[in-house]
């Protein structure tokens, strides 16, 4: 999920936790 991870440095700490939360 290395892909998923740069992406998500483009999107807030706050909603990281959220979409790894839902991801379980």
């Amino acid at each position: 999920t290395t892909m998923l991870d740069k992406a998500f440095e483009q999107i807030p700490d706050d909603t990281n936790l959220i979409l790894h939360s839902d991801q379980g």
